[in-house]
């Protein structure tokens, strides 16, 4: 019977600390936030015997959050309600790249800029002055006023 559930060493009082303390609420009665460090220490060792035996009252005590996820899922079927409203990650995931992908597809067929090639080509050239001229300045040397400007004649 020995480490049923796993073994415990000293190590994993942290790790189990949520039902550690709900032990020491519970089965022995006292409040852990009364207990000075070392006799925290010495009931965690009294329950690491207990959990590494499997002589622990109960078994919420060796996994709570398990013991409360099941607790969760028998409540809602005592209730009549179904699975769907739980949230499903992989779903959601799922849905979201649907969604996305959906958006991409109808916004590129209808994006439309408005600018010709040519003007798309110079809008480039003026990024890249701006870069160009940015790099120069860090440098310490003064770039020219025109650089990385776009002038509109209309």
């Amino acid at each position: 019977m020995q480490g049923l559930y796993g073994v415990l060493s000293q190590s994993d009082m942290y790790r189990k600390e949520a039902e550690f303390r709900t032990w020491l609420m519970e089965v022995k009665n006292i409040s852990p936030e009364a207990l000075q460090n070392q006799a925290m220490k010495q009931y965690f060792e009294d329950f690491m015997e207990d959990f590494n035996t499997a002589t622990l009252p109960h078994v919420k005590y060796y996994d709570l959050d398990k013991w409360e996820s099941e607790q969760r899922t028998m409540e809602r079927a005592q209730a009549g309600d179904d699975d769907s409203a739980t949230f499903d990650l992989l779903n959601d995931e799922e849905r979201l790249r649907k969604h996305s992908k959906a958006l991409r597809s109808s916004a590129g067929s209808k994006m439309e800029l408005g600018y010709s090639k040519e003007e798309l080509a110079e809008l480039k050239k003026v990024s890249e002055e701006r870069i160009a001229a940015d790099r120069l300045r860090k440098m310490g040397y003064q770039p020219k006023d025109s650089m990385g400007v776009r002038y509109d004649y209309e």
